[in-house]
């Protein structure tokens, strides 16, 4: 699971299992799925930020110059849900506005409704967070030079950053490598927050399962050189981000 900070809550992708449709109303009517995803992740920010202060949570979560740390939030499968049905939300509520026909009418009040059930029901169950948040790893380059142990091929990258205390964050983005010849591939890894000492490094074949290459951390600044392939390396699916505390809206019921 990634922080709220790393961004992309939804993906395209996930927006599309949801309403395989609204790609093509997308198209037709001239709106940028990936501008709706933003236009959310700056709602998501505001209503938890909301939250935390309706609820009185500042104290739990903490507040730096006045803003809530959202950075602590970790995003869970309910966050996920509610972004993606509101960024529907957001789509067909343009397209309704759009046009003069009400032709959007039902899918926009059907989203709207759906998201509001989302937030409600992530209210109740809980807004995951963590003491210590890992960010998402980056890569800033990868460098293939002739003449080295891997051998020529397509090879898929990603690193994961890691924490004084062996924490660690969301996987990067997967970047490819692609080597003509027998080569030596160098990961730079990008820049990194504070809490970051090192990171791991995790590489797979022709689209094959991603694996941890590297025995030992590497330092965070520190370019790994990459050797013949370790096949049965820890598979990168394996890390999650820690949640120490959950916040819940308080229930009031009245008497009689």
């Amino acid at each position: 699971m990634a922080i709220l900070s790393d961004g992309e809550v939804s993906t395209v992708d996930e927006i599309l299992r949801v309403d395989s449709g609204v790609q093509e109303v997308s198209r037709a009517e001239g709106i940028s799925i990936e501008t709706k995803l933003g236009l959310a992740d700056r709602d998501c920010r505001l209503k938890l930020s909301g939250f935390v202060f309706n609820q009185g949570l500042e104290s739990r979560l903490g507040v730096v110059n006045g803003v809530p740390r959202l950075d602590r939030v970790v995003v869970s499968e309910g966050l996920k849900k509610w972004h993606g049905l509101h960024t529907l939300e957001l789509i067909y509520s343009d397209a309704h506005h759009r046009t003069a026909n009400g032709r959007y009418a039902s899918k926009y009040q059907h989203f709207t409704a759906l998201a509001q059930s989302a937030w409600e029901e992530l209210l109740d169950t809980g807004v995951p967070c963590t003491n210590n948040p890992v960010s998402r790893g980056v890569i800033a380059e990868l460098e293939v030079i002739e003449g080295g142990p891997v051998a020529a091929g397509s090879y898929q990258v990603a690193v994961r950053w890691v924490d004084a205390a062996g924490r660690r964050g969301e996987l990067s983005e997967v970047k490819t490598a692609t080597a003509a010849t027998s080569s030596m591939i160098r990961v730079h890894p990008g820049p990194n927050t504070g809490e970051v000492t090192g990171y791991d490094v995790y590489v797979g074949e022709g689209g094959g399962v991603l694996r941890r290459q590297n025995a030992s951390e590497v330092g965070a600044t520190t370019p790994y050189e990459l050797g013949a392939l370790a096949p049965g390396g820890e598979p990168a699916s394996a890390w999650t981000q820690n949640v120490d505390f959950v916040l819940r809206r308080s229930k009031v019921f009245g008497r009689g």
